[in-house]
C-alpha cells in the first residue's frame, strides 16, 4: 500500500537552500522529505514557519551588520 504525505514545495536560490539543507542534517532530517535539486525541495506540511524563522535566524547572524561600517560620513 503506498502512502501519501503531505508537504510544502519550497524554491529558493542555491545558498538558501544549502541552508535550509544543513539546518535539515542539524536537526535529524526533520524538515525535508524530499531534495529536489539545487533549486527545490519538499518539506513536511507544518514545518515551514520553524524553517523559516531559523533561516533568517542564521543569515541574521551571518550578515554584516550595517551599523558596525567603518564608514564616516
Amino acid at each position: 500500500m503506498v502512502k501519501g504525505q503531505p508537504g510544502i514545495l519550497v524554491t529558493a536560490d542555491e545558498s538558501i537552500m544549502a541552508i535550509i539543507k544543513k539546518i535539515n542534517e542539524q536537526n535529524g532530517h526533520r524538515y525535508i522529505l524530499e531534495d529536489l535539486g539545487d533549486k527545490n525541495c519538499l518539506i513536511k506540511d507544518g514545518t515551514l514557519h520553524a524553517l523559516e524563522s531559523e533561516v533568517k535566524r542564521i543569515i541574521k547572524e551571518k550578515a554584516p551588520d550595517p551599523k558596525d561600517s567603518d564608514d564616516e560620513a
